[in-house]
């Protein structure tokens, strides 16, 4: 009998380990993973987070994607992630939802905070990942170098993009481009609130990342230099390190010592364009499991 039994048990701390401790992330509110400019959701098969939202799942973890268009500016995009939250709270009946937004996702959803007051009475958690929260001079550069006669195009061009391969309902590629800039977020910042104190009544926190060495991005690896030569030294290939703390600063991912660093796309396990993976000293799956997880200890 007693072998029957440490029989049983072994089989039952296999199964545990193969389906991974199914309730290590199963958060009391869904969560819902909010993209940044450019890509949507899903673009070409390939999912804007990776293989991240269905690791997520794998440890009991609801996840939702935001809905927002890809090429909007953050006012409409707010629209579209209030629209996201009541829907979500709909269908899984509960009354909030934990927020982990990347990029321009974060500038959306404060944005949202801003125009809805009371969408922070919907949100547990606020979580943004390498944000550009006082803009990005890569911004600056790009818009700048584009003739005024010829912005209208450009636009339309994006724009075509944005319906047609991303699926957006309303793109302004230019009034999401002009979101990033350094002076369009210092103003935003001064009408938004004290970027330190985050969203009253929401448990917020913040991440950034680096790149510090050669990477596999070889184009995130000269918009990095790009950046630095602007006076943004120390970035991800599109966020300044000092741009990304948003009130509870978790700290600047960079991988191991050995490795390049964690660009604007590895930390959402991207390594190379809509590549997952390719991530060498950062695993994005376990950055988003222990956030997750925390989350859940935290009682979200």
């Amino acid at each position: 009998m007693k072998k029957l039994v440490i029989l049983a048990l072994s089989i039952a701390m296999i199964g545990m380990a193969g389906n991974g401790f199914a309730g290590d992330c199963t958060t009391k509110y869904p969560v819902l993973l909010l993209h940044g400019v450019a890509l949507g959701d899903n673009t070409l098969g390939f999912d804007y987070f990776g293989r991240v939202p269905n690791y997520l799942r794998s440890y009991g973890a609801i996840v939702e994607g935001g809905g927002q268009d890809a090429w909007s500016s953050s006012d409409e995009n707010a629209d579209q992630i209030k629209q996201k939250i009541e829907d979500v709270m709909d269908a899984y009946g509960v009354n909030k939802v934990n927020i982990i937004a990347h990029s321009k996702g974060g500038l959306d959803t404060r944005a949202m905070f801003k125009k809805y007051p009371y969408m922070k009475n919907y949100v547990a958690s606020f979580t943004t990942v390498a944000s550009p929260h006082k803009g990005s001079v890569l911004a600056d550069i790009i818009l700048g170098a584009i003739p005024d006669w010829a912005e209208p195009y450009v636009g339309d061009m994006l724009n075509v993009v944005g319906r047609i391969i991303q699926g957006d309902e309303s793109p302004n590629s230019l009034d999401a481009g002009y979101q990033l800039l350094r002076s369009t977020m210092a103003a935003f910042n001064a009408s938004a609130g004290d970027l330190n104190s985050g969203a009253s009544g929401v448990y917020c926190q913040s991440y950034g990342a680096k790149i510090k060495g050669p990477i596999l991005d070889a184009a995130l690896q000269a918009t990095s230099i790009v950046m630095n030569l602007g006076g943004e030294w120390g970035n991800d290939g599109a966020v300044w390190v000092n741009s990304a703390p948003y009130a509870n600063f978790k700290g600047i991912e960079s991988g191991a010592w050995w490795c390049g660093g964690v660009s604007h796309f590895a930390i959402v396990d991207r390594g190379i364009g809509l590549l997952p993976g390719f991530t060498p000293g950062f695993d994005a799956r376990e950055f988003y499991r222990d956030m997750v997880r925390d989350l859940k200890n935290r009682g979200f």
